[in-house]
């Protein structure tokens, strides 16, 4: 228990850290992201774990897709 402070003083303490913030999703990853939030968070989250494996997932999936294309247009038809 906190010494000197009541359960008025939490709670309004608790009300005033609840503020909504305007939030949009990144998106590489889908994470949440707080809108004009400082730009050391922002490049943390890019250099992420989570975010960078969407990103060489996202890369991968481009290029097999290229290379799908390229395939299928060189094969016979017959």
């Amino acid at each position: 228990m906190i010494v000197g402070c009541n359960f008025e003083c939490l709670h309004q303490s608790a009300s005033n850290q609840l503020t909504p913030k305007e939030m949009e999703v990144c998106t590489i990853c889908g994470a949440f992201l707080v809108v004009g939030d400082i730009p050391q968070r922002v490049e943390e989250h890019v250099s992420g774990k989570q975010h960078m494996g969407y990103a060489k997932v996202r890369d991968t999936i481009d290029s097999l897709k290229v290379i799908c294309v390229t395939f299928v247009t060189r094969l016979p038809t017959y």
